[in-house]
């Protein structure tokens, strides 16, 4: 969990931001509707704990939920900020049970930032701020990413010819230095051993605080380093790995991704 707090020259606090790494899902299946989960309290928490904006952002979310999520922690009602309480027209009450676990959760999850925050703080560098960028392409070798894309041209994907293996799509990678730390994105839902591998770039490179972020800038499903496909298929089923693969571009994204950010790095060098 990485957290940024913005202080005013008054030291009143102007924004708390954090990112974590867990899918932000606690309702079930049941649950058509866009929602903001456990989110949602977990904001009205910490901003009423800190009376400034608090921001949630993604990080390398793949395969990954949070433990805990208890349907009890002391509150007599949810708690949600106004237009986060989600109900169904169609099935009216049928989140009632689920709310209180979803409260809970985001509550458990912004307590642990409130006593983060209780402790010795670290001054981000004051050496400005940058951004970089690079486009990059790669052969995505998915066929339900192309099949879903014939039946629902609206779903925000890039155009996928899976059967073509000239046929490329486009994809960029964003690299923002904030003093003295360096944001990195990633393109949908990333394990955390894809993250590492742009972090690392990186670090070898000699800068500090690598922080990955998720589904961004968009979303081409789960990403998944090149190793997760030479596995054995007995492996990757013990780990349930054969539903992140069905929703993944495939595994020509994780060379192209990282030679993106190698290229960033060189050109800032030179």
């Amino acid at each position: 969990m990485y957290i940024i707090q913005g202080k005013r020259p008054d030291a009143d606090t102007l924004f708390t931001m954090v990112r974590w790494a867990a899918h932000p899902t606690v309702y079930g299946s049941d649950n058509v509707a866009v929602s903001a989960d456990w989110v949602g309290p977990f904001r009205k928490k910490i901003d009423e704990a800190t009376g400034a904006l608090s921001v949630y952002l993604q990080g390398p979310i793949g395969g990954v939920y949070p433990i805990n999520r208890p349907e009890e922690c002391g509150l007599e009602e949810e708690a949600f900020p106004d237009g986060y309480k989600y109900e169904n027209p169609k099935e009216p009450g049928n989140m009632d049970v689920q709310r209180m676990k979803v409260t809970c959760t985001g509550y458990l999850i912004a307590q642990s930032v409130l006593d983060a925050l209780e402790g010795e703080l670290t001054p981000v560098a004051d050496t400005g701020i940058e951004f970089n960028y690079k486009n990059f392409e790669f052969h995505a070798e998915n066929d339900l990413f192309s099949f879903v894309l014939q039946i629902a041209p609206t779903i925000p994907l890039p155009p996928i010819n899976s059967a073509d293996p000239n046929a490329k799509i486009w994809e960029e990678v964003e690299w923002v230095k904030l003093g003295d730390l360096n944001f990195l994105t990633s393109p949908g839902e990333s394990f955390p051993t894809f993250a590492k591998k742009g972090a690392d770039i990186l670090l070898e490179a000699g800068y500090t605080n690598p922080i990955v972020m998720g589904m961004s800038p968009n979303w081409i499903g789960y990403l998944l380093v090149k190793e997760h496909w030479e596995l054995d298929k007995e492996v990757i089923d013990a780990n349930k790995l054969d539903y992140n693969m069905g929703l993944s571009p495939g595994k020509y994204l994780d060379e192209a991704y990282t030679a993106a950010i190698q290229a960033m790095v060189d050109e800032r060098a030179q």
